[in-house]
């Protein structure tokens, strides 16, 4: 991966300071930005890049899961940590980054939370959620049941790019969406 966190460093303590989603953002009020203006800002290069956290140097830390092919750091990636480190904290701030700078017509999520469920707790109200899937640690049919659908819908897409004018990939549609062709969302999920 592009960008990696170092294990040694000199800072002993963390950063004390909390800093907001929608300062990292740049959004000044949540209740009157324009969804639109944002998605313009973050469409392109920007497209599912999300700002997760401020550097010790002040500026923002920036997730871009992204292809690498297409200048990200790739969409698979693992999350460790004690309990009460954050882990839920920073995949909710993900999921938020994500649907305030991405449109619904172009990101869609499926929340899997494979035990209580409260990670992704209102989060299924967002536009962008596909599914919200929850409890799974003891059942292992349910988990099956989950990696079917996910393999059924990549199916249905590749059979979607091949019906709509055999397009190569995801982007190679959404660069003929944008250009005007006549093409229904395909959003990444």
């Amino acid at each position: 991966a592009p960008h990696r966190m170092s294990l040694g460093s000199d800072i002993a303590q963390p950063l004390e300071t909390d800093v907001e989603l929608t300062t990292l953002l740049g959004i000044p009020d949540l209740h009157r930005h324009d969804p639109g203006t944002l998605f313009a800002r973050h469409s392109g290069s920007g497209r599912l890049r999300v700002p997760i956290a401020v550097g010790v140097d002040g500026r923002p830390v920036e997730l871009d899961i992204k292809e690498s092919a297409q200048g990200g750091m790739g969409p698979h990636g693992m999350l460790i940590g004690a309990t009460g480190s954050g882990k839920s904290e920073l995949l909710r701030t993900l999921v938020l980054g994500l649907a305030l700078t991405n449109s619904s017509e172009t990101l869609n999520f499926v929340l899997v939370d494979f035990k209580g469920g409260a990670t992704f707790l209102g989060l299924e109200e967002l536009p962008h959620t596909s599914a919200v899937i929850t409890n799974l640690a003891d059942e292992v049919a349910l988990v099956e049941r989950m990696q079917d659908a996910l393999h059924g819908e990549l199916i249905r897409r590749q059979e979607l790019l091949r019906s709509a004018g055999n397009y190569t990939s995801a982007l190679e549609y959404e660069r003929a969406r944008a250009a005007g062709a006549d093409l229904a969302p395909l959003p990444s999920l």
